[in-house]
Protein backbone atom coordinates (compact mmCIF):
# COMPACT_ATOMS: atom_id res chain seq x y z
CA UNK A 1 0.00 0.00 0.00
CA UNK A 2 2.81 2.21 0.71
CA UNK A 3 4.76 1.69 -2.75
CA UNK A 4 1.16 2.87 -4.55
CA UNK A 5 0.94 5.85 -2.95
CA UNK A 6 4.89 6.75 -3.54
CA UNK A 7 4.56 5.80 -6.88
CA UNK A 8 1.66 7.72 -7.14
CA UNK A 9 3.16 11.07 -5.52
CA UNK A 10 6.44 10.22 -7.73
CA UNK A 11 3.87 10.07 -10.84
CA UNK A 12 1.96 13.45 -9.90
CA UNK A 13 5.40 15.20 -9.26
CA UNK A 14 6.95 14.51 -12.66
CA UNK A 15 3.59 15.05 -14.45
CA UNK A 16 3.97 18.76 -12.65
CA UNK A 17 7.62 19.20 -13.40
CA UNK A 18 6.80 18.29 -17.17
CA UNK A 19 3.96 20.75 -17.40
CA UNK A 20 6.32 23.48 -15.97
CA UNK A 21 8.97 22.08 -18.16
CA UNK A 22 6.53 22.19 -21.52
CA UNK A 23 5.65 26.33 -20.79
CA UNK A 24 9.56 27.00 -20.81
CA UNK A 25 11.44 28.57 -17.69
CA UNK A 26 10.11 31.71 -16.10
CA UNK A 27 11.26 34.79 -17.36
CA UNK A 28 11.56 38.07 -14.87
CA UNK A 29 11.38 41.92 -16.03
CA UNK A 30 14.41 42.72 -15.71
CA UNK A 31 16.44 40.29 -17.55
CA UNK A 32 19.09 39.84 -19.93
CA UNK A 33 19.52 37.21 -22.33
CA UNK A 34 21.99 36.68 -25.11
CA UNK A 35 19.71 35.09 -28.52
CA UNK A 36 20.94 34.41 -31.95
CA UNK A 37 19.40 36.44 -34.49
CA UNK A 38 20.84 36.83 -37.85
CA UNK A 39 21.64 40.48 -38.52
CA UNK A 40 18.95 42.11 -40.57
CA UNK A 41 16.50 39.55 -39.56
CA UNK A 42 13.54 42.26 -39.07
CA UNK A 43 11.13 39.67 -38.51
CA UNK A 44 12.72 38.37 -35.61
CA UNK A 45 13.83 40.95 -34.06
CA UNK A 46 10.20 41.96 -34.13
CA UNK A 47 8.87 38.69 -32.92
CA UNK A 48 10.77 39.16 -29.77
CA UNK A 49 9.61 42.89 -29.18
CA UNK A 50 6.19 41.47 -29.56
CA UNK A 51 7.28 38.96 -26.95
CA UNK A 52 8.16 42.17 -24.39
CA UNK A 53 12.26 42.04 -25.40
CA UNK A 54 14.15 45.24 -25.70
CA UNK A 55 17.40 45.00 -27.45
CA UNK A 56 19.90 45.56 -24.84
CA UNK A 57 21.54 48.28 -27.31
CA UNK A 58 22.00 51.46 -25.19
CA UNK A 59 18.74 52.90 -26.72
CA UNK A 60 16.29 55.31 -24.21
CA UNK A 61 12.41 54.45 -23.53
CA UNK A 62 9.78 56.34 -22.12
CA UNK A 63 9.03 55.54 -18.23
CA UNK A 64 5.47 55.75 -19.07
CA UNK A 65 5.56 52.95 -21.53
CA UNK A 66 8.35 50.82 -19.76
CA UNK A 67 7.30 51.40 -16.25
CA UNK A 68 7.83 47.54 -14.78
CA UNK A 69 11.38 47.95 -16.60
CA UNK A 70 11.66 51.32 -14.89
CA UNK A 71 11.26 49.94 -11.58
CA UNK A 72 13.59 47.07 -12.18
CA UNK A 73 16.71 48.85 -13.43
CA UNK A 74 16.29 52.51 -12.97
CA UNK A 75 18.47 54.97 -14.32
CA UNK A 76 21.51 52.98 -13.92
CA UNK A 77 22.54 53.51 -17.36
CA UNK A 78 21.21 56.76 -18.57
CA UNK A 79 23.27 59.74 -18.84
CA UNK A 80 22.53 63.03 -16.81
CA UNK A 81 21.45 64.99 -20.46
CA UNK A 82 18.34 62.76 -20.56
CA UNK A 83 15.36 63.94 -19.67
CA UNK A 84 13.82 62.64 -16.27
CA UNK A 85 10.49 60.99 -18.38
CA UNK A 86 13.09 58.53 -20.01
CA UNK A 87 15.62 56.04 -19.21
CA UNK A 88 18.01 53.83 -20.46
CA UNK A 89 18.92 50.26 -21.00
CA UNK A 90 22.55 49.13 -21.02
CA UNK A 91 24.27 48.50 -24.33
CA UNK A 92 25.81 45.16 -24.04
CA UNK A 93 27.59 43.90 -27.04
CA UNK A 94 28.80 40.30 -27.61
CA UNK A 95 32.37 40.02 -27.21
CA UNK A 96 33.11 36.44 -27.31
CA UNK A 97 32.95 36.02 -30.91
CA UNK A 98 34.89 39.20 -32.23
CA UNK A 99 34.35 40.23 -35.91
CA UNK A 100 37.00 38.45 -38.22
CA UNK A 101 38.04 40.26 -41.12
CA UNK A 102 38.16 37.82 -43.95
CA UNK A 103 37.60 33.66 -44.45
CA UNK A 104 41.48 33.77 -43.24
CA UNK A 105 42.15 35.08 -39.89
CA UNK A 106 45.61 35.00 -40.28
CA UNK A 107 45.97 37.27 -42.96
CA UNK A 108 47.36 34.80 -45.82
CA UNK A 109 45.45 35.72 -48.89
CA UNK A 110 43.54 32.51 -50.30
CA UNK A 111 40.02 31.42 -51.61
CA UNK A 112 37.62 34.22 -50.33
CA UNK A 113 39.86 37.05 -50.07
CA UNK A 114 39.26 39.79 -52.23
CA UNK A 115 41.46 41.47 -54.35
CA UNK A 116 41.02 44.81 -55.82
CA UNK A 117 43.88 47.54 -57.02
CA UNK A 118 46.07 45.10 -55.76
CA UNK A 119 44.97 45.46 -52.08
CA UNK A 120 42.99 43.00 -50.07
CA UNK A 121 39.10 44.20 -49.04
CA UNK A 122 38.47 42.83 -45.60
CA UNK A 123 35.52 41.35 -45.36
CA UNK A 124 33.78 41.99 -41.83
CA UNK A 125 31.23 39.19 -40.28
CA UNK A 126 29.25 40.77 -37.86
CA UNK A 127 28.20 37.90 -35.01
CA UNK A 128 24.81 36.55 -35.15
CA UNK A 129 24.56 36.96 -30.63
CA UNK A 130 22.84 39.90 -29.71
CA UNK A 131 21.49 40.97 -25.84
CA UNK A 132 18.17 41.05 -24.70
CA UNK A 133 16.28 42.76 -22.16
CA UNK A 134 12.82 41.60 -20.79
CA UNK A 135 10.74 44.57 -20.66
CA UNK A 136 7.70 42.71 -19.32
CA UNK A 137 4.28 40.25 -21.55
CA UNK A 138 2.40 43.69 -22.27
CA UNK A 139 5.54 46.39 -23.68
CA UNK A 140 4.96 47.50 -26.78
CA UNK A 141 7.06 47.60 -29.88
CA UNK A 142 9.99 49.31 -29.07
CA UNK A 143 10.16 52.09 -31.52
CA UNK A 144 9.60 55.71 -29.67
CA UNK A 145 13.23 54.69 -28.14
CA UNK A 146 16.44 56.68 -29.39
CA UNK A 147 19.79 55.68 -29.63
CA UNK A 148 22.26 57.68 -26.97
Amino acid sequence: MNRLKIAAMVFGALSACAAVAAEGPAVSVGEIRMIAVKHGDLDAKTQLQREGWVEANGQVLDVATYRDLYRRIGRTWTGQDVAEDQFAVPKLQDETQPAISSDNPYGVLGPGDLISSGRRSEITRRSPLSYWIFAGAHAPLATSGTSR
